[in-house]
């Protein structure tokens, strides 16, 4: 057959008897899924073809030969793509009658085919398989341990399977249930894999890319190890990334988007392709553009790991006497400022790992802050957001971008062609809690210099949000200018309304009036609410005035491209 041929014929169990071969389940494959509902179909089938002395066509078998004379595998070496589930029942079946045959001819055509035929499981179920074939106990935790015990119940349910012999229902299997047996060369593997899987469960993008990857290794791949140490590197990245609330295809997006520039989400499968080709084109012969491929989204992922849970290392930078760097990444977590990661990836590889820590710091700073106008306040649509920071950050690692003050100028540029962006005023009227929390910080290092941000503080509303319930409507009765609910409900949300506390102190201010609450800010650990204690009353002109405070000073510290030194720094 030439490689680029694919083979098709008609094939049976019997013909494992003419054929010295070992079938492998790639890593990539599901687990063996088959229950007792599909176990009953496969009986049924059996029992129908027997009865009627009929063939009966039970599927496809898609296999693709990875033979090569430098394997460790047996020369004769085929994966299965497509039909794992039927096999792997089909000799399980044969092995749950090899003691209930009592002709001769099949009891010696059972022992040649387990003879001449070396099934593989995934490493997940292949133990219990051998356990099974040796007369041992599966694992209870593989669907494998159940089968045999479903061949029995099956059988004795069928009112018609009762009256057939062992021997008849093996002859059956043996010689009339006929697959279409599809064998493909190594270069369509990773496609027919993927169209395989579209037309029955829907794989992700990200799940795309590892078919494509692993089943590529498959084929190419001779050492074992690698192959394990690939899987295991696989696993432990997919394991990471859901500790840190990261879905794989964004990670993958914002690594492609780096070294292809913008990208789409919906093929990112695509994109990963073009990478992909231009590692092919640019490996030599004796390299396996997988691993290659594999390898590199490793260390991507180190490098988004150390973004999402700073070392020491990172928290050592600071710019100008403010907060460090690795809490300026917190924070950036926290918000859940995704769209930016692209750029600090970037950022991360040219600047800190080339040991221009502060460069690095700088970039970290603008573009949390960035964020916060853009996207916390300015609520800018998502795609074109996504688009733009993965291009600047593909700029940036393509040498087109080399200084800092170039990546805020970049910034400051995208920011004027925003159109829909409103008013940091407009913005803080009705602000929500964690929005509010990242601003009040920002307020707080600005005017007090203040550090207390390991003791993450929770959002304190001094006009309390049911103050209905509390002191607070009467006070408020006699003290709110033009009193409605609709105009207090409007205060009571605004940025001006809010300070920080710890924990500690926010559970014993609850929903105190006024005048009982600062005696626990004057105490505060933060200088904004040790502020709010100088208050006499908290009228609504007092929240109009602190809103009017808080939009100036965040309209300053807001500018990107400038590092503003703490004014009181303790």
């Amino acid at each position: 057959m030439a490689n680029s041929e694919i083979h098709s014929s008609m094939w049976r169990m019997r013909e494992l008897l003419n054929e010295n071969i070992s079938f492998r389940v790639p890593r990539i494959q599901r687990v063996y899924k088959w229950e007792k509902n599909e176990i009953r179909d496969f009986i049924d089938d059996l029992i129908h073809a027997t009865n009627n002395k009929s063939r009966h066509y039970f599927g496809a078998f898609c296999t693709a030969d990875v033979s090569s004379t430098n394997s460790t595998h047996d020369v004769n070496t085929m994966i299965i793509i497509d039909g794992q589930q039927r096999i792997t029942t089909s000799l399980l079946f044969l092995k749950y009658m090899e003691k209930k045959v009592t002709s001769e001819v099949n009891k010696e055509t059972i022992k040649q085919i387990f003879l001449n035929t070396n099934l593989q499981l995934g490493k997940n179920d292949n133990q219990s398989f051998q356990n099974i074939l040796n007369d041992e106990t599966p694992d209870t935790n593989s669907n494998l341990s159940n089968v045999m015990k479903h061949f029995e119940e099956c059988l004795n349910e069928s009112p018609t399977g009762k009256n057939l012999s062992s021997d008849e229902l093996v002859s059956t299997l043996i010689g009339k249930f006929q697959m279409v047996k599809i064998l493909l060369p190594k270069k369509l593997i990773s496609a027919t894999f993927q169209l395989i899987n579209n037309r029955g469960k829907h794989l992700d993008q990200d799940e795309l890319i590892k078919s494509k990857l692993f089943l590529d290794l498959e084929a190419t791949e001779t050492d074992e190890s690698v192959m394990e140490d690939l899987d295991r590197q696989w696993m432990e990245m997919l394991g990471k990334l859901k500790k840190n609330k990261v879905q794989p295809k964004v990670f993958i997006q914002h690594v492609l988007a780096i070294k292809l520039g913008s990208t789409d989400r919906e093929k990112l499968f695509y994109d990963f392709q073009r990478d992909y080709k231009k590692i092919q084109r640019s490996s030599f012969q004796n390299e396996c553009p997988a691993k290659i491929w594999l390898e590199d989204l490793f260390k991507w992922s180190e490098r988004y790991f150390k973004l999402r849970s700073p070392s020491e290392n990172l928290e050592k930078i600071k710019i100008n006497g403010r907060i460090n760097a690795g809490e300026w990444l917190k924070r950036t977590k926290d918000i859940n400022a995704m769209n930016i990661y692209p750029i600090l990836l970037a950022c991360y590889c040219k600047y800190y790992e080339n040991n221009d820590k502060n460069s690095f710091a700088k970039v970290v700073d603008s573009c949390y802050r960035f964020h916060i106008l853009i996207r916390t306040l300015g609520s800018v649509k998502t795609d074109g957001y996504n688009k733009e920071m993965e291009f600047i950050a593909h700029e940036i690692f393509e040498d087109r971008i080399s200084k800092v003050t170039d990546v805020v100028d970049k910034l400051m540029k995208y920011k004027k062609s925003v159109t829909t962006l409103i008013s940091i005023s407009q913005a803080i009227s009705n602000i929500k809690p964690k929005s509010a929390r990242h601003c009040l910080l920002l307020i707080e290092e600005h005017e007090h210099g203040t550090e207390k941000i390991a003791n993450t503080p929770t959002l304190e509303h001094i006009l309390p949000k049911n103050y209905k319930k509390t002191d607070w409507y009467d006070y408020i009765k006699n003290h709110y200018v033009d009193y409605n609910d609709d105009y207090v409900g409007t205060l009571k949300e605004n940025l001006g309304n809010m300070t920080l506390l710890s924990n500690s102190k926010n559970g014993g201010v609850k929903d105190h009036i006024f005048d009982k609450k600062i005696l626990r800010y004057k105490n505060s650990d933060y200088g904004i609410t040790r502020d709010v204690a100088t208050k006499l009353s908290w009228t609504d002109a007092d929240i109009e005035q602190k809103q009017k405070e808080y939009c100036k000073i965040l309209d300053e510290i807001l500018i990107i491209n400038e590092y503003h030194k703490p004014k009181n720094k303790l």
